[in-house]
Formats: C-alpha cells, sequence, structure tokens
C-alpha cells in the first residue's frame, strides 16, 4: 500500500523497528497482478516525527503495543480512530 501511494506521489515514511531499520535499504519493490512491478523509494524513521493524515500499524498482535510506541499520540492527535 505504502508503494503504491509514493508512486501516486504521496508522502510516505515507513516506522520501522530500529533493527529492521538498519537492513531497510530505502526501497519497497512491488510484483503485483494489479499494479504492475515497480519500485519506490520511501524514508524509513523508528519514532513519527511529523503530523501525518493516516498511520497505519500492521503488526502482528503480540507486536502491537510494541509498534503503537513508534507513533505517539501527539502526532497522529488528527487522525484519530
Amino acid at each position: 500500500m505504502g508503494a503504491a501511494l509514493a508512486r501516486s506521489g504521496a508522502e510516505v515514511v515507513l516506522l520501522l523497528r530500529p533493527e529492521s531499520l538498519a537492513r531497510y535499504r530505502g526501497v519497497i519493490a512491488v510484483d503485483s497482478v494489479v499494479l504492475g512491478r515497480f519500485e519506490a523509494k520511501i524514508a524509513g524513521i523508528t519514532v513519527l516525527d511529523r503530523d501525518v493524515d493516516v498511520v497505519w500499524i500492521t503488526p502482528k498482535a503480540t507486536d502491537l503495543q510494541v509498534a503503537l510506541a513508534f507513533a505517539p499520540a501527539a502526532a497522529v492527535k488528527a487522525a484519530g480512530p
């Protein structure tokens, strides 16, 4: 989803755990029957440091509480539930 949004011109940022960010190359490769094959350059960060319109948090259920810490309530106040 993030790669498709970035390709369309939307500003996208990935929230990653520090160990994942260390391995992230800054590019997401997509190979989709619907969207085709493409790569999108997307910045990665470990803590949300800007206002955003939408936040998707998609960890496994057991990691949800940890993942929520990467997007502090003050940064997503306008997004709401």
